[in-house]
């Protein structure tokens, strides 16, 4: 994977798969990438899952593996090589050497179509029209997470349609029943879960949690995430004055974000890029209310009634979301679980019928 365990929602799916594969019996390896070593190489061993590190030769957003990480991925006999991520090129370089690989190559993409930028999109789409179509044919099987991405593929890369298969990221989604939506009346608390990047659009968070405080007494936006942006929010939040209404909150364990979702009396996610979202699914699991923008994979939530939609990137429009959330949700019409079926046992279903020689 692009980056070390625990940073974002592909890392977070890579060890909950890696956890229950162990658990079930299966040797796990994972390869990731991380700019911030010392050090050119590193490895860890997590509840017996064996974690190799390297330094890219170029870091984020490029992701350009060194030597050594596809040097020891030929060293290793697996029977399934499982790689994330086609929005940085280490997917490249593995179809290049895919030949030469002992295992069956499955790709999960978490496409979203777009660069994070004006630059990055250019530089994106020269890619998708000229080298990446020949990469996701290198691949024996292509996961897509979400009904959303499944489409987006099929129109993007029509000749490879045959290899894509759909395996819904909401099945991984693991909430306890005993959690429910029990929001904090004083102070009422607004939320917002993930990287802090320019497309998560938190900033127009902001501005409209300051057109809120115009109307709502006793009222907290708590942000839960790091990233590159934080600095410029934090510089945001002081101009607007609102800093003193502000909890800024790292890395939470997963049983303290479920806490956060449940004591939300609004769940904000503005994403222009995602190919599925584990937060918000995450709320929607426990209960609580959800504003999202209504584009891309966020409109089917809003089309089956799980979450509030806003149609336009406005301060304005997604405070009067929030706001129409917070005068009036009945959660127990939106509830629901995810539960129906085991997402370990249909990526495994996956395995063992690419091993098979059925796709």
């Amino acid at each position: 994977m692009p980056s070390p365990p625990h940073r974002g929602g592909v890392e977070e799916l890579v060890i909950y798969l890696s956890r229950a594969l162990a658990e079930k019996q299966h040797l796990v390896t994972i390869f990731c990438m991380d700019d911030s070593l010392a050090s050119t190489y590193k490895e860890e061993v997590m509840e017996g899952i064996l974690i190799k590190k390297f330094k890219p030769l170029v870091g984020d957003p490029l992701c350009i593996p060194p030597y050594k990480l596809l040097a020891d991925l030929l060293n290793e006999e697996g029977d399934i090589i499982h790689v994330n991520n086609i929005h940085v090129l280490l997917p490249a370089f593995i179809a290049m050497i895919s030949r030469r690989l002992s295992g069956k190559l499955i790709l999960q993409p978490h496409y979203h179509r777009y660069g994070q930028n004006v630059i990055r999109n250019f530089l994106f789409s020269v890619y998708k029209k000229t080298v990446l179509p020949t990469i996701l044919q290198q691949f024996d099987v292509i996961i897509a997470n979400s009904k959303y991405e499944a489409r987006c593929l099929v129109e993007d890369f029509p000749r490879i349609a045959s290899k894509i298969i759909l395996v819904p990221e909401e099945y991984s989604i693991e909430v306890p029943s005993s959690i429910r939506w029990k929001p904090s009346s004083r102070p009422r608390k607004i939320l917002y879960v993930g990287s802090l990047r320019r497309y998560k659009n938190v900033d127009i968070l902001l501005y409209a949690f300051k057109i809120l405080n115009t109307k709502w007494k006793d009222l907290r936006l708590v942000i839960v995430g790091e990233g590159q942006e934080k600095k410029r929010l934090l510089n945001l939040a002081f101009k607007l004055k609102i800093q003193d209404q502000i909890t800024w909150k790292g890395r939470l364990s997963y049983n303290e974000l479920l806490q956060e979702y449940s004591e939300a009396s609004a769940v904000v996610q503005l994403s222009e890029l995602e190919s599925f979202s584990r937060v918000a699914h995450e709320a929607i699991a426990v209960g609580a209310p959800l504003v999202v923008y209504n584009r891309g994979v966020f409109r089917e939530l809003v089309e089956e009634g799980l979450a509030k939609g806003v149609d336009k990137l406005s301060a304005v429009e997604v405070a009067n979301a929030i706001n129409s959330v917070l005068s009036d949700w009945k959660v127990e019409t939106r509830r629901c679980s995810f539960r129906s079926a085991s997402y370990v046992d249909l990526i495994l279903r996956v395995y063992e019928a690419v091993i098979g020689g059925s796709y």
